[in-house]
């Protein structure tokens, strides 16, 4: 709250406003903005043009007094018109029909024929007091300028708009556009009642009520959701779009749309019944409440903030204290630093409004902008007393402080180098609620800078608890055992099962070439008489090398059984047993 804020607006328009309250949780903020106003104009300046904000911008030539000057426009002319529901629309003169003037003898222009720019097909012959010419487009600077939304604009109270961090637009479908009135779901089946809030004009109409479950329920869409006027008629089909002019007809004077008209004609109507359903937003919420709500096949908007993009922060804060409350209450110490003497809080003794709006010791006191918002306090607020004593400004009650914050970008706060110590390394609280460390290192022979250097900072609250030196050594050493251990082994990884299930059975038997197969009954019979049939083949070859071994070994004894001795002087010839021995003649 108190924090300055520009609210985009449709008409790219972007108001300032000051924040209020905050509501939500972090990613869901909800802000209620209260809008800065029109500056106040002196008397003599007052409007009298009978209500014409300067969205609609008057009638200029009506306002100028002397002749008519019937030189301009002619036909072909570029020109701004009023139309029937009190509003200027951009025209191209067709014709210029012309009467008598009696006084002068010569033919004036009467009327002027025109063709609407947006191709709308009624009202289309006007006087020249109803003709100007086009006003310079410009960007409203406050929501009485913004077209259609001024007109809701209470004169006696605040404008508020309700902003979320994370604004939406959610369409909803009820029924099908061939439905027919009672072939679909009706938006009256689930919306209850649309409710006005002329306090914010930027979404006046909103849901109050739900009459039972439906498509926008189940979107997440709840009650206090506004209702995207624009976008809904803007966005709708043809056939909707000729539902809704049909709704609206009758407002501002509008006569309903001529038959056979196309979707552009159509469209330009529609638009127009939407300038005049604001002008009279009460009659255009009861029809809303009331023909609106037995629609079927139509497409309906939903928006939970105000503005469609995000809040931009700027660098004003508006802090509020009220009546009892010190400013000394937060405030320590103000100083003055600078050669022009700007006021900045030095110290705060606690939390209080300036410190939940966003001021720190770095912002500086406007001076200009706190006189303006506390007339009351002129003479407490003089310029040259709050440079001399900015301490006077501890006893205020009742009282607004603007604080700018003068610079943006990120300044230096702290730069140390060297060892470790309190002298070296002591840091004052940083204003803000963030902070950018920048470590660097100059020389050195290390190949890897990175490496040349190494700090740890630890970054608390200003609200926080000190602590010592050694629960920060404490605290670090921790930190960096557990930044180690969650750094985890860089090298490549294997996971294998904690039990031998299949898998793993089978990539042990594939690793070493084994056959698998589950103990069954019947498997184990097979592989029994695989096992016997395979040994009595093994065996078989067994038994014929031992029986070839023992005939081998008997041949052998024999053959030495029937040795011969040899005569001395003769050769004595060794036979098997088969062979005839004939002795040597005498």
């Amino acid at each position: 709250p108190g924090a300055c804020v520009e609210v985009p607006a449709p008409g790219d328009a972007r108001l300032h406003g000051v924040v209020v309250e905050r509501t939500g949780v972090p990613g869901k903020y909800r802000w209620r903005v209260r809008l800065d106003g029109r500056p106040k104009e002196p008397a003599a300046a007052e409007n009298t043009g009978g209500g014409e904000s300067k969205a609609d911008g008057g009638n200029e030539a009506a306002e100028k007094e002397g002749p008519i000057d019937y030189s301009w426009p002619t036909k072909g002319s570029t020109v701004e018109a009023l139309y029937v529901n009190g509003h200027w629309y951009k025209a191209t003169v067709s014709e210029v029909r012309e009467e008598l003037d009696w006084y002068s003898g010569c033919k004036v222009p009467a009327s002027y024929v025109l063709n609407w720019s947006d191709g709308e097909a009624k009202d289309c012959e006007k006087r020249r007091d109803q003709i100007r010419k086009p006003l310079a487009a410009t960007a409203p600077s406050c929501v009485e300028e913004i077209p259609r939304y001024g007109r809701v604009v209470q004169t006696d109270g605040d404008c508020w708009a309700i902003c979320h961090e994370n604004p939406k637009i959610v369409p909803v479908a009820y029924g099908e556009e061939s439905d027919t009135e009672n072939g679909g779901s009706t938006v009256g089946s689930e919306i209850g009642s649309f409710i006005l809030d002329r306090s914010c004009p930027l979404t006046p109409i909103s849901i109050g009520s739900f009459a039972g479950a439906g498509p926008a329920q189940e979107q997440g869409i709840e009650e206090g959701w506004f209702l995207d006027i624009p976008k809904t008629f803007r966005q709708a089909s043809a056939s909707s779009k000729q539902k809704f002019a049909e709704i609206l007809a009758g407002l501002g004077g509008i006569e309903p749309c001529v038959e056979g008209a196309t979707n552009g004609q159509v469209s330009a109507h529609l638009s127009r019944l939407l300038d005049a359903a604001f002008d009279d937003i009460e009659q255009f919420v009861a029809r809303l409440n009331d023909l609106f709500r037995a629609l079927t096949g139509v497409t309906l908007h939903f928006t939970n903030s105000s503005a469609a993009q995000k809040l931009k922060p700027l660098q004003d804060a508006i802090v509020s204290y009220g009546p009892g409350q010190r400013v000394g209450s937060e405030v320590k110490l103000f100083k003055t630093e600078g050669p022009d003497k700007e006021v900045h809080i030095e110290a705060f003794s606690k939390d209080g409004p300036a410190r939940e709006a966003g001021v720190r010791t770095d912002w500086v006191l406007n001076i200009g902008k706190t006189q303006a918002r506390n007339p009351n306090n002129a003479g407490q607020l003089k310029e040259e007393v709050l440079r001399s004593n900015p301490n006077s400004l501890l006893a205020l009650h009742s009282v607004e402080l603007v604080f700018t914050l003068p610079n943006i970008d990120r300044v230096p706060h702290f730069q140390g180098s060297g060892a470790v110590s309190s002298d070296t390394w002591a840091m004052k609280e940083l204003p803000g609620s963030s902070a950018m460390f920048v470590f660097n290192c100059q020389g050195g022979t290390d190949a890897d800078a990175e490496k040349r250097w190494g700090v740890w900072a630890l970054v608390l609250p200003g609200d926080a608890k000190r602590l010592s030196v050694q629960e920060i050594d404490s605290l670090a050493q921790r930190w960096l055992d557990i930044s180690t251990n969650a750094n985890g082994l860089q090298d490549k990884m294997e996971v294998e099962r904690d039990d031998w299930d299949e898998a793993r059975l089978r990539a042990l038997c594939e690793l070493h070439g084994w056959e698998f197969e589950w103990m069954t009954e019947d498997g184990e019979r097979r592989r029994r008489m695989n096992e016997r049939s395979s040994f009595l083949k093994d065996a078989g070859g067994l038994g014929a090398a031992k029986k070839a071994v023992e005939a081998s070994n008997k041949a052998k004894e024999k053959r030495q059984q029937k040795i011969v001795p040899e005569p001395s002087g003769r050769n004595v010839e060794m036979v098997d047993e088969g062979t005839q021995y004939d002795p040597p003649p005498a």
